[in-house]
């Protein structure tokens, strides 16, 4: 959550605070420590910038408010597998029916029903996951 400090100076940085609400409690909470002057959120950068008098708000005390306010931020949310990742798992399972369909044709009536199915099904996900895009 510490991405600077500097004395009088310190620079917070959270996923939780590109949430504009999120950003808006913390900067209401840090203005209330005595000593601190300055709030400003960013929540473009999920970062939040406090300028304090070093003279009145130890550096030992500001690190303890802000490890008490990061608990009532939310956990960030899991990171999802790529969009790239997620384009070559569709284009080899649409690959793969594809060949299985051809083969079936080859290898007889029942492996080309089968290898069919599984190539309907494998394009019916694929419109279904792009389906805001169509």
């Amino acid at each position: 959550m510490l991405a600077s400090f500097i004395d009088g100076r310190v620079r917070l940085r959270h996923p939780a605070l590109k949430n504009p609400a999120s950003l808006a409690l913390l900067e209401r909470s840090a203005l209330a420590l005595e000593g601190v002057t300055e709030a400003r959120g960013n929540p473009c950068t999920g970062s939040l910038l406090l300028t304090y008098n070093p003279a009145v708000l130890s550096r030992e005390k500001l690190l303890r408010s802000a490890k008490q306010l990061q608990a009532f931020l939310p956990a960030p949310a899991p990171k999802r597998r790529s969009t790239q990742a997620r384009r070559r798992l569709e284009t080899a399972l649409l690959s793969g029916a594809m060949l299985a369909t051809i083969a079936g044709t080859v290898l007889g009536k029942t492996a080309h029903l089968t290898a069919g199915s599984f190539l309907v099904a494998a394009c019916a996900r694929h419109l279904y996951l792009r389906r805001n895009h169509l």
